[in-house]
């Protein structure tokens, strides 16, 4: 599986979670999961791979925290554990072929500034 780095960063920031905690995500909040998903994952596994320093996967993990913080409600651990959802249907090559596309309109849509 890809390692995300952001899913650290969502542990460490999260509380105490309860087994009822579930949360369901759609419309712009699904869209800016799969968003800070497939932007993180392709940071990491460019770095990963040799072909992005360090620096830049770590601002791609900020950019994809930032999203989530912005445009995601919910507890941190319900937002990890959408994350995960997200990532658990899709492949690296998809991944890649999603940030391909849709990057740039992801964004656009959730700008961080």
């Amino acid at each position: 599986m890809i390692r995300v780095v952001l899913i650290a960063a969502l542990i460490a920031a999260s509380g105490a979670a309860t087994a009822g905690e579930r949360k369901v995500y759609a419309g712009d909040e699904a869209k800016a999961l799969k968003c800070a998903f497939v932007i993180s994952a392709t940071a990491n596994t460019l770095e990963t791979a040799g072909f992005l320093g360090r620096n830049y996967a770590r601002g791609a993990n900020v950019i994809s925290y930032a999203i989530l913080q912005k445009y995601v409600s919910g507890t941190e651990r319900q937002k990890l554990a959408a994350l995960k959802a997200v990532g658990a249907r899709r492949d690296v090559n998809q991944t890649l072929t999603e940030f391909q596309a849709e990057a740039k309109a992801c964004l656009r849509k959730f700008p961080i500034d």
